[in-house]
Order: C-alpha cells, then sequence, then structure tokens
C-alpha cells in the first residue's frame, strides 16, 4: 500500500506552520533540520533559521513534510491553491479539534457536515493557503 505523505513548501513560515499543524492535528516532531545544519551552508543567521527540512507524525505514521525556499531560489514560490490535502481522522472528537484550530485565520469553504459519501467532512483553506478537505468515517 503506498503511503502519501504532502510537502509543504514556505517561503520563511515553515517553523511557524509546522508548530501550527502539530498543534492542530496532536502530533509530534519527528524531525527538524534547518539550512544552518546543513555542512555546507555559507548563508546569513536568517537563511540559517529557515527550515530544510521538517517531519510531522502521528501514532507512529509520518503526516507531513515541511521546508522553506532557500532566499536565492531561482524558482518563486506561489502559496494558495496549488495543494489541496485530504485528511482522514481516526475519530469526530480529532477531525472537529483540528477543525477549530485549523479554520483561524482561515477561511471556510465548506461547513463541518455529514456528507453523502458517509463521512463528517469540512473543506477550508488555513491562515497559509493550504486546502484542507478534513473527512470522518464512522464505519
Amino acid at each position: 500500500m503506498a503511503i502519501t505523505v504532502p510537502y509543504l513548501l514556505f517561503d520563511g513560515e515553515a517553523n511557524e506552520a509546522l508548530s501550527f499543524y502539530k498543534e492542530a492535528f496532536g502530533a509530534t516532531e519527528a524531525q527538524i533540520q534547518r539550512f544552518q545544519d546543513s555542512e555546507d551552508f555559507s548563508g546569513d543567521a536568517a537563511e540559517g533559521k529557515r527550515l530544510i527540512h521538517g517531519r510531522l507524525a502521528k501514532n507512529g505514521e509520518e503526516i507531513l513534510y515541511f521546508s522553506d525556499t532557500p532566499l536565492d531560489s531561482s524558482e518563486p514560490l506561489s502559496a494558495g491553491n496549488q495543494v489541496s490535502i485530504a485528511f482522514k481522522f481516526a475519530t469526530e472528537a480529532e477531525l472537529r479539534a483540528a477543525f477549530e484550530k485549523l479554520k483561524i485565520g482561515g477561511q471556510v469553504h465548506m461547513e463541518l457536515q455529514e456528507t453523502f459519501w458517509g463521512a463528517l467532512y469540512a473543506s477550508l483553506a488555513d491562515k497559509y493557503g493550504i486546502i484542507w478537505q478534513l473527512n470522518w468515517y464512522k464505519d
């Protein structure tokens, strides 16, 4: 069975975003590596604190990866609707807690509700512009 781990890219907000999602999903930090931790790092202090790779885990499974772009990146970052992440919760309580936290500063597209496909579901863009599709199935 394939496992998908979304990789979220930021322009200097990866540390903040990792902390935000850690709390929203009740996850733990599985790895934190900053640009300054790299052997060949030669940038300034501000760039050194940017996240080169971070991982969050829940129940022993990796759920999200994070990274900031390098300051000298040739590809500008375009935050927003280029990423939509479907997240399946183990319990209704976890879904409700995450929804309440993710909607702070964000925009709800579809309020939490029962759906025709048998899930309790909500869709929203969080304060970083990441679009979440939250599902919990009773069975």
